[in-house]
């Protein structure tokens, strides 16, 4: 098995893969798949999602996943982990 293009791979009874390019990416992804899970069910018990577009998701991609939102996040995880020093 692979991820291709994919940054997650879920696999069932043992939770997930992650891969990206680098650490900060991957505990972006990681962190963000479990937020958006959780919204992702309350979403499906209040009625039908509409879900992103092919084209939306690959508008905001670069917008989450750039380098701009990849190390704005990092600096938020990081501090709340409390490894200013590291």
């Amino acid at each position: 098995h692979r991820l291709c293009d994919a940054r997650v791979a879920l696999m069932r009874g043992h939770g997930c893969v992650v891969g990206c390019g680098n650490v900060k990416e991957a505990v972006m992804v990681a962190i963000y798949l479990e937020v958006n899970a959780g919204i992702q069910m309350d979403a499906i018990r209040l009625g039908d999602p509409v879900y992103l577009s092919p084209g939306e998701i690959a508008a905001g991609d670069d917008r989450f996943f750039g380098e701009l939102g990849i190390s704005r996040s990092w600096e938020y995880w990081h501090l709340r982990a409390g490894c200013e020093g590291l």
